[in-house]
């Protein structure tokens, strides 16, 4: 079974991982399996009198050659579970960096009046006319 969790490091960072075991007794380990680990950094910007929280997730360890990373569990502050939204974000964002699409952007145009078209065409026939 795949237990997905919020993890918080001793060093002050904040991951999302995927790991099999719930990690309930975790400290009672020398450390402990995590899968796909993405860094979880909270950006405050301010608007005026506003404060505008968002977060943002990106690979932890970018360079590794392996997805699966043993952490170290006196590493870790604390483990807890993960709301069911925040889990669908994290799938979500593992399928486009994993899978990057290109995006391409198409404008859909809305077909001319008949009337539109007509005095268009008058315009061309008069221009044409002074020539």
């Amino acid at each position: 079974m795949d237990y997905y969790k919020y993890v918080k490091l001793t060093n002050g960072e904040n991951i999302i991982v995927m790991t099999d075991t719930d990690c309930k007794e975790f400290k009672d380990r020398k450390s402990i399996s995590i899968i796909n680990p993405v860094e979880l950094s909270t950006v405050r910007m301010t608007n005026g009198p506003v404060l505008m929280e968002s977060t943002t997730l990106q690979p932890w360890i970018k360079i590794a050659t392996d997805d699966v990373i043993e952490l170290p569990t006196e590493s870790i502050v604390a483990i807890v579970d993960i709301k069911e939204d925040a889990i669908e974000h994290y799938k979500i964002f593992l399928e486009e960096y994993n899978n990057p699409k290109e995006e391409v952007v198409e404008e859909e145009m809305e077909e001319p009046s008949p009337e539109l078209l007509e005095r268009l065409m008058n315009e061309i026939n008069q221009e044409s006319e002074f020539e």
